[in-house]
């Protein structure tokens, strides 16, 4: 954020102005050349930017792309989808993800997930309600994400699967002090959490 304060609001609206005519550009690429043939294509391919702003990133921008499928020996027209996504945030966080939602030939069995690996260093200020702003510690991570489920068709629309998820926080770096007391903050040594379900 701070250098879009140092150059004001002019370069974030040019900036802004350049990434939508970029957005345009591709899409205008995609909609003559794959949207006429996309009801019998078995595959299509649709890459983006992507921009924004929140609380815990700040600015971020980023690529996406977005892939509809479909086996050519598919016995149904319902399109499988996935997106892979790499955003850089202006507090130096990296995120990737790889999200996925695909059928079967047959449409017997759905494959869903939700895939993510962050460096994401972020602020901290202790546990509780109250604590005070000068708590603010920078502190570093590494996640790994890894959500995923399988599906069985009972009948038409209707599944019943099993998921898995996977958890790593690891690679955690602070600074030499800490401006609070650490007795009792479990984790800060990073964790795993794993467990199966029902969906």
């Amino acid at each position: 954020m701070k250098i879009f304060q140092k150059s004001g609001n002019k370069a974030f609206f040019m900036f802004f102005i350049i990434t939508a005519l970029m957005f345009a550009f591709i899409n205008s690429g995609y909609s003559y050349q794959v949207m006429p043939d996309s009801l019998q294509s078995n595959l299509v391919i649709l890459p983006v930017p992507t921009l924004g702003s929140s609380p815990e990133t700040g600015f971020y921008l980023g690529a996406a792309v977005l892939i509809s499928f479909r086996s050519p020996k598919a016995q149904h027209t319902t399109l499988s989808t996935a997106k892979i996504e790499a955003t850089y945030t202006f507090n130096k966080q990296i995120i990737f993800d790889l999200d996925h939602y695909i059928f079967s030939k047959s449409k017997k069995f759905l494959y869903q997930g939700k895939n993510t690996f962050r460096y994401y260093p972020e602020k901290f200020y202790g546990i509780g309600n109250s604590t005070p702003a000068s708590n603010e510690l920078w502190y570093d991570y590494k996640l790994i994400d890894l959500d995923n489920s399988v599906y069985y068709s009972l009948r038409n629309n209707l599944y019943l699967g099993i998921s898995y998820r996977f958890q790593n926080i690891f690679d955690l770096q602070y600074p030499d002090e800490f401006p609070f007391v650490t007795d009792e903050i479990i984790g800060l040594d990073g964790g795993i959490s794993s467990g199966l379900g029902f969906s």
